[in-house]
């Protein structure tokens, strides 16, 4: 793959470092784009995890800081949650995604590479697919329409989700290759259609650029000071600290660790880092001595300041699409920081079992919460913890890193 743009990444919800945390999909382009083939990303400016200025036009290109050539198709803005003006924001992504692409025919690419969401764009890669006679390859970070099911409140007769499964199917049998950042994710394109595809599992991963891994040195960050200090004070007060970091929404169960907190009593402290729609709600109703609130922070430093606590808890629901497996953000920054890690979690195991860097129990249960952290926090010596956080960091570092990852993308590209 040697001519210009080999690759077209495309995905609506990249987001380029300029304009917020980059995501998987950005380190994807970066490191396929570095190391093996010239590599494209194409986004959108209808990002509801990013704010991009508005421009005329169809579309605006340029070269970021990392060497990464990206094009931003033009869209309306947009906030989080599934409604009608996101789902015309997809709409109008695909349309100006097809005109860039008949546009830009003459150099088009030998792969195009689709990360959902959104799952229309499958559409779209297959006629563009024909039309440049190249290379497909689908991306799934989140099984669509299944999630919407689970997690929407929608039914699986809906008129949406009916027409949502078909645009499934049609593009993963029309796709050379499908990638899941879970590691299940083929046992459920089995159910979807009956032919032979090929499958790659490449989850979440790290880029060593990224991250303020330093836990030695002194932060030059201020307000990342502050926050440290803030913290210390408050963790001397208990014999163990607990901390989640994440969204505070209704997918995310904190109020389940918050009431564990209540159970736990005074020698324990609880701390949630973030922000989300059911901040104020879960405020007013976990008001507690032992439960402390520190707002958002950092991507780039958040392992650094969860490093200041004991144990990091992630709490998942019971939901059968888990059968597949995930691969969070959440358990990269987590691993990073050196600390070991709580899931309550119902689904397919892995990364946290396969590190060794913590325990998975089951889900919707604050009873069994509590009483697992006062076991590890009375049966697990410190110098074990320390040992378990260092696996953690270690796995990431020798196995999630985004280098090692695209290589093994790269390879099976390569033989498309």
């Amino acid at each position: 793959m040697s001519n210009a743009k080999d690759i077209w990444l495309v995905s609506k919800y990249a987001v380029l470092p300029q304009y917020g945390p980059p995501n998987r999909q950005y380190f994807i382009t970066k490191f396929l784009n570095s190391q093996y083939a010239s590599t494209q990303l194409i986004t959108s400016r209808s990002c509801a995890y990013a704010r991009l200025p508005r421009f005329n036009g169809l579309y605006e290109s340029s070269v970021d800081q990392d060497q990464v050539p990206y094009v931003i198709l033009n869209g309306p803005s947009i906030g989080l949650g599934f409604s009608a003006k996101r789902l015309v924001s997809w709409l109008i992504f695909e349309l100006n995604f097809f005109l860039y692409g008949i546009l830009h025919y003459k150099s088009k690419p030998k792969v195009l590479y689709i990360s959902s969401l959104s799952i229309l764009t499958f559409l779209t890669g297959v006629v563009l697919k024909k039309i440049f006679k190249c290379k497909l390859v689908l991306e799934v970070r989140d099984i669509w329409p299944a999630t919407l099911v689970a997690f929407g409140g929608y039914k699986e007769s809906s008129p949406i989700i009916k027409v949502l499964k078909w645009v499934e199917k049609f593009g993963y049998s029309h796709a050379d290759l499908i990638v899941g950042s879970m590691p299940r994710l083929d046992a459920h394109i089995k159910q979807v259609i009956k032919k032979k595809f090929r499958f790659l599992c490449v989850p979440m991963g790290y880029d060593p650029d990224f991250y303020r891994l330093d836990f030695t040195a002194l932060n030059r960050d201020q307000n990342i000071y502050d926050k440290l200090e803030e913290i210390k004070k408050l963790k001397s007060r208990y014999r163990f600290t607990v901390a989640y970091a994440g969204t505070l929404g209704k997918a995310n169960f904190v109020d389940e660790i918050l009431k564990a907190a209540k159970l736990l009593g005074k020698e324990f402290g609880v701390f949630i880092i973030g922000d989300g729609p059911l901040k104020d709600k879960l405020q007013h109703e976990f008001a507690s001595a032992n439960i402390h609130f520190l707002g958002n922070l950092k991507k780039t430093y958040l392992p650094r300041v969860l490093n200041e606590f004991d144990l990091l808890v992630n709490m998942w629901g019971k939901k059968a699409i888990y059968g597949y497996g995930v691969s969070p953000n959440k358990w990269i920054d987590y691993m990073l920081s050196e600390r070991p890690i709580l899931v309550t979690f119902d689904g397919y195991r892995s990364i946290i079992n396969e590190a060794e860097c913590g325990w998975f129990i089951p889900a919707n249960n604050p009873t069994l919460i509590a009483e697992k952290i006062v076991e590890i926090a009375s049966t697990v010596s410190p110098t074990t913890l320390n040992e378990m956080g260092k696996k953690g960091s270690e796995f990431v570092k020798n196995k999630l890193n985004y280098s090692i990852l695209t290589d093994r993308l790269f390879l099976e590209i390569r033989q498309l």
